[in-house]
């Protein structure tokens, strides 16, 4: 009975520890105050491997879904490398979409890929209005990854979209890990 006691012991202190040393972050950076209520969240795993296109950019692709009303929106995201810095990067999206839309409210997070204490290189809040059409492209900031990192993880969160028929339009997370080269 006191050898079992010892390893229960032993057993919750190692999961005291863990849990203790993973940092939660509130995500209170990009509060929507509006009515409308999350339709559908989670979270599409992808593994993307960056490539370079015909500019020399690296270039990753995910989309979103909405699956109250069956229209897709894909999003397209780019980092590209600035040229006279080896670790800035800038982060491009592309909005493809169905219905036409007006607005964009995002988070987006850039970060290492460790699970137990990821390094946040930056967060970017994106509200942005833009001209009603079914295509968007808009930068979301600049991000200075160390030039030792050779994979980082992008995170969209909370991402809504304002479509001129349908309203806000909730979309599932997106998460993805790119490789730098």
């Amino acid at each position: 009975m006191k050898k079992f006691a010892k390893v229960l012991s032993c057993l919750l202190s190692f999961i005291m520890v863990i849990g203790l040393s993973i940092p939660i972050f509130a995500t209170d950076y990009n509060v929507i105050e509006n009515d409308e209520q999350i339709v559908q969240e989670g979270i599409i795993p992808t593994d993307l491997e960056l490539t370079r296109d015909e500019n020399g950019d690296f270039v990753g692709q995910g989309y979103i879904v909405d699956r109250s009303t069956t229209k897709v929106i894909y999003v397209n995201y780019k980092l590209r490398r600035d040229v006279s810095f080896d670790n800035v990067y800038e982060i491009f999206y592309n909005i493809k979409s169905g219905a036409i839309v007006d607005h964009i409210i995002t988070n987006i997070t850039v970060q290492s890929t460790s699970a137990l204490k990821p390094k946040i290189y930056d967060r970017k809040s994106v509200n942005r209005k833009f001209s009603a059409s079914t295509y968007y492209s808009g930068s979301a900031g600049k991000v200075i990854i160390p030039s030792n990192v050779k994979k980082v993880k992008m995170k969209a969160n909370n991402t809504r979209v304002h479509s001129l028929h349908y309203g806000w339009i909730s979309c599932v997370n997106f998460s993805g890990t790119y490789t730098l080269r």
